[in-house]
């Protein structure tokens, strides 16, 4: 998920092929309502149904631009603009090692090199990472190609800027995830935490990759995931940068894996998987005086009211002037869903009370319904058509 000119926009996972849909607004009986528009697909260049998954996305010199997930020919970066509704390819072939890199599994902008960056997951001859100023031309970076023991790691899982530097986090078989940190002035990469946290015991890796890094309150935060075995009974833990190469763990999620977060105001929400009773929302606020994260609360019931949504997997937060929209989009085997919830707006103005629209819109071509819920209002359901 990520906001492109105003509007929400949406990757999907299909097996024939990513769909990627933008909330937009339709004129009906004179009133206007939110509907949904796709603007990929068969009228347009990306529409391989090869490419089934986008597992990027990212907005750079006002396009936006999507990584995919292509098992037979490498995945593809496709460049969308909205003033012409046109998409282009701008890399495919896994920048030309094919399938070996499986996926583009982040993209970050990092205005101080002036280029938008990409990650890959390749667990052949280890993750890459790609750079392009001006989106259509792709150059591997040498840097940390050049890096001793870089290629132990298998995955990008996850890119942010922070204090000037582009930092990237790792998925790591071998010795736990890795941090690392670039500098563009001095074109030099370093990493910024111990492997696996400084938590390996007997060559068992407790953090395997780093899924989020993240802002807030002006401190660099990271999750961390433990491999999936059997009988695992820990979960994601929230580390805090120290400086150096030292993080503080503060909070170990026992048994919980998040799997989406949103900094929404003062406040950090997490989404998670549960394949029993579905996916959970939390939050944490900044409380003067207490230690981050010493307080959460939940902010949906399980799965929305449907145990099918059973990880909530994206999120986004969409401000203007009179009202915050916070989305959630959830795996549900029978489709996916869209939530959203609102904070303070405008009241709009109609001239006559008893000409407002209804809760139910009267739109046929989607089904949408309120679920009472403990965040600033309700959260509202999306159907995709």
């Amino acid at each position: 998920m990520v906001f492109y000119d105003g509007k929400l926009y949406v990757g999907t996972w299909n097996d024939y092929g990513t769909q990627i849909w933008k909330r937009t607004r339709i004129e009906k009986l004179g009133y206007w309502y939110e509907s949904w528009k796709q603007v990929n697909g068969p009228n347009t260049k990306f529409n391989s149904p090869s490419n089934y998954g986008s597992t990027s996305m990212a907005v750079y010199d006002n396009k936006l631009y999507v990584g995919t997930i292509n098992l037979d020919d490498g995945p593809e970066i496709w460049e969308y603009n909205r003033v012409n509704d046109s998409w282009e390819k701008r890399a495919s072939h896994g920048f030309g090692f094919g399938a070996q890199n499986r996926s583009i599994t982040s993209m970050a902008v990092y205005d101080r090199a002036g280029a938008l960056y990409a990650g890959t997951f390749n667990n052949v001859s280890g993750a890459q990472i790609w750079k392009s100023s001006g989106g259509m031309n792709w150059e591997q970076d040498e840097q940390i190609k050049k890096t001793p023991y870089f290629y132990d790691n298998s995955d990008i899982t996850s890119m942010a800027v922070y204090s000037g530097f582009l930092v990237v986090g790792t998925e790591n078989w071998r010795t736990g995830t890795e941090i690392w940190a670039y500098e563009a002035d001095s074109d030099f990469w370093m990493q910024v935490n111990k492997d696996d946290f400084d938590e390996q015991d007997d060559d068992i890796t407790s953090n395997l990759k780093t899924t989020s890094i993240f802002v807030y309150n002006n401190e660099l935060y990271a999750i961390s995931q433990p491999p999936e075995v059997p009988d695992q009974t820990s979960g994601s833990r929230i580390w805090r940068y120290s400086g150096g190469t030292d993080w503080k763990l503060v909070d170990n999620l026992s048994n919980i894996k998040i799997t989406s977060i949103a900094v929404f105001g003062k406040k950090l929400y997490v989404g998670t998987q549960n394949d029993s009773t579905g996916a959970e929302i939390w939050v944490s606020e900044s409380v003067s005086g207490l230690p981050p994260f010493s307080e959460w609360r939940r902010a949906n019931i399980d799965g929305f009211g449907d145990p099918s949504n059973t990880a909530a997997t994206s999120m986004a937060v969409y401000s203007s002037w009179c009202y915050n929209v916070f989305f959630v989009g959830t795996y549900n085997f029978a489709g996916t869903r869209i939530y959203e919830t609102r904070g303070i707006e405008c009241e709009p103005h109609y001239p006559d009370p008893d000409q407002r629209p209804p809760s139910l819109y009267l739109l046929s071509h989607y089904r949408i319904f309120w679920i009472r819920d403990l965040l600033d209002g309700v959260f509202r359901r999306w159907w995709l058509p």
